[in-house]
């Protein structure tokens, strides 16, 4: 099934019902190929800062500085795009769509859009 979104919540939704083709439109392009571009270390210490992240809001004491901090160094490695994405995703369906979205392979459609097609795991 091929699913069409404009939009981080339709995309979330189309990974969560694991649709095998996703046609991203130009506003979410950019953010989805930074986050399947990042390497496994960068991969790493995103995870690592999410979930300090998440710490953030359930641990108190811990203040806005840091959250500020630590969203510095998701910006650093997926760029503006692609951590507001990567927080979208996160916020729509957990850490599991991320690790879902790197099974996809893209490529550029001829209208410049992207096609997500799933590759498994």
């Amino acid at each position: 099934m091929t699913i069409y979104c404009k939009t981080e919540k339709e995309l979330s939704d189309a990974l969560k019902n694991d649709a095998s083709q996703i046609i991203i439109d130009y506003n979410l392009k950019e953010g989805v190929l930074k986050i399947q571009a990042a390497g496994s270390v960068a991969w790493a210490v995103a995870l690592g800062t999410i979930s300090v992240a998440l710490a953030t809001v359930v641990v108190p004491g811990i203040n806005l500085i840091h959250s500020l901090s630590l969203s510095t160094v998701l910006t650093s490695i997926f760029g503006l795009s692609g951590s507001a994405l990567l927080a979208s995703l996160v916020y729509h369906g957990g850490i599991k769509l991320l690790h879902k979205i790197k099974a996809y392979k893209s490529s550029t459609m001829s209208d410049g859009r992207l096609l997500l097609e799933y590759q498994g795991n």
